[in-house]
């Protein structure tokens, strides 16, 4: 396969910084090659990681184009990486055999929004139909830049309609060797599920609204972020809270309220 990849993008899948749309596409790159060569699998399709901007910003019309080249009436699976506000890396997939809709995200928020938005498109893309929408119970990250190796990891799973019952802490080393190798792997042994994939990946249960808003007008100081990082290496809960002091400020923050402060921060 010819796939071309920078040393920098390559020196990224080493580092413990955020993965550049290059790596994503390439990897996505080698998930619809072995779609293609393997005729066991499921037929997918996958698409660019500029697709959800330019939905969310265009509407439907500025994406039917990514499907020219393709026949909808033989594809099973279309895969999403959406680089969401361009600081998190997350994965939305239509299931266009079963009607459904789902949004996986190693850091869970409400997306109800964007779910919505993704059902329109759906309707105008691949015709009006009833479609069943989740946001996806699926292993969450702990730090600030694993999004994208959990995006790969995500879809490699989907494309093979296998669970997530993947390893987190080695997901960038097996990433980089496949890359390396020009291969997609399984990242986990699970085996693909015969069933109804919504009994395999199931919506998550309700977290309360990010508490990121709150803090808007709060300033961070240095020792609050050396405070909340140390939380975050210690941790392994999803529920557990942190609270964070700021002057006369107490604000009680999960993991997850953390993590997109710490991203935000990096961004700018």
């Amino acid at each position: 396969m010819e796939m071309h990849i920078s040393n920098e993008a390559m020196q990224l899948l080493s580092s413990q910084k955020w993965l550049s749309d290059e790596v994503i596409t390439a990897y996505f790159e080698l998930l619809q090659q072995r779609a293609t060569s393997e005729s066991n699998l499921p037929k997918i399709k996958t698409l660019d990681t500029y697709f959800f901007t330019s939905l969310r910003n265009r509407g439907p019309s500025a994406v039917q184009g990514r499907f020219k080249k393709c026949n909808i009436n033989e594809l099973e699976l279309v895969l999403i990486p959406v680089h969401y506000n361009n600081i998190h890396w997350t994965l939305v997939v239509y299931d266009l055999r079963e009607g459904s809709i789902y949004w996986i995200d190693s850091i869970p928020d409400d997306k109800s929004t964007e779910l919505e938005l993704l059902r329109s498109a759906g309707n105008t893309l691949f015709g009006d139909r009833t479609w069943y929408l989740a946001e996806v119970d699926a292993p969450s990250q702990n730090n600030t830049w694993a999004c994208g190796e959990f995006t790969c990891a995500y879809a490699e799973s989907v494309a093979r309609r296998a669970p997530f019952d993947f390893e987190t802490c080695n997901l960038r080393d097996q990433l980089r060797l496949q890359i390396v190798q020009r291969k997609a792997s399984p990242f986990s042994t699970g085996q693909p599920y015969s069933g109804v994939l919504r009994n395999l990946y199931r919506p998550r249960q309700q977290h309360p609204p990010s508490a990121c808003k709150e803090l808007e007008d709060v300033w961070i100081t240095k020792q609050n972020l050396i405070d909340m990082r140390k939380f975050l290496h210690k941790t392994k809960q999803r529920k557990s809270r942190f609270l964070l002091k700021t002057g006369i400020n107490k604000v009680r923050l999960y993991q997850k309220d953390i993590i997109l402060i710490l991203k935000r921060l990096e961004h700018n």
